[in-house]
């Protein structure tokens, strides 16, 4: 398997905040553990759309769900160890895009991870995707867009799926609900095509 490659532009990034890995955030291996990451990605999400003023749910409905996470882990990060993370925005297409991360230590500025997070906003009640609101889109004018061809729908996917296991292998603004069983894996919906979603 080829190793994953993340690459991000420096002037993507529009808010840092500083997590401490707890005694519980680490395995057996005496290092942070990988789940434990990812809940602080989460986290730093959290606090990034809350300090843009994004809401959970709007009065709408329409709120924001994760389809994807990549992450590369560059060095370990210890119990007490203070993370800055730095969260951006890149690639926004009709209906969402990608929430960027980069994770260093505040003690020496060494670079422990980089995620990318995809994103779609999607209304609850439907359980459709929507176009992305203009007002979010107003809120990050240097953020780069890509051509519409490029953009992705889980309609009908979704709706097949969470008849069997509703808001599995979602994420609601940082919050884990379930993770994705591999035989009722989402299909992200591209021109007539498929892909699978991240479990």
């Amino acid at each position: 398997m080829a190793r994953l490659q993340l690459d991000f532009p420096e002037n993507q990034f529009y808010f840092t905040t500083q997590l401490t890995v707890r005694i519980t955030d680490i395995n057996s291996a005496n290092h942070l553990a990988n789940d434990s990451m990812i809940s602080m990605i989460s986290e730093a999400r959290a606090r990034f759309l809350y300090q843009f003023g994004i809401e959970e749910v709007s009065e709408k409905g329409v709120g924001i769900i994760v389809t994807d996470l990549a992450t590369t882990y560059l060095r370990e990060a210890f119990a007490r160890d203070a993370l800055i993370f730095e969260v951006g925005l890149m690639d926004l297409n009709k209906y969402g895009g990608d929430i960027i991360f980069r994770i260093s230590k505040a003690s020496n500025g060494e670079l422990v991870a980089l995620a990318k997070s995809g994103f779609v906003f999607f209304h609850f009640a439907t359980g459709k995707v929507r176009p992305m609101p203009e007002d979010f889109r107003l809120r990050f004018p240097g953020v780069n867009s890509v051509e519409p061809e490029d953009t992705l729908t889980i309609n009908s996917a979704f709706s097949e799926h969470k008849k069997t296991r509703p808001m599995a292998g979602f994420f609601l603004l940082g919050r884990s609900v379930t993770s994705l069983q591999p035989a009722l894996r989402l299909q992200l919906l591209r021109d007539g095509s498929s892909r699978g979603l991240h479990r």
